[in-house]
């Protein structure tokens, strides 16, 4: 049974784009930096948590060229 749930979530998690698990994880992350005390660092979370998924992106690919 365990190994039959693993399955149907690999196969569910494998449908989704990146940008669909981008964006499914971005009211979580608006809701932790929203339970941040700092406001400098609720602000600068905030910002990074709202970043466009395009913006994203070409960050991470940039990252990825750097050696």
């Amino acid at each position: 049974m365990r190994l039959c749930i693993f399955f149907l979530a690999l196969v569910f998690l494998s449908a989704c784009s990146d940008r669909q698990i981008y964006d499914s994880g971005q009211g979580w992350r608006e809701n932790e930096c929203n339970n941040m005390i700092d406001a400098d660092k609720q602000r600068q979370c905030l910002e990074q948590a709202n970043k466009p998924y395009d913006v994203y992106d070409r960050e991470r690919h940039e990252q990825e060229k750097k050696p």
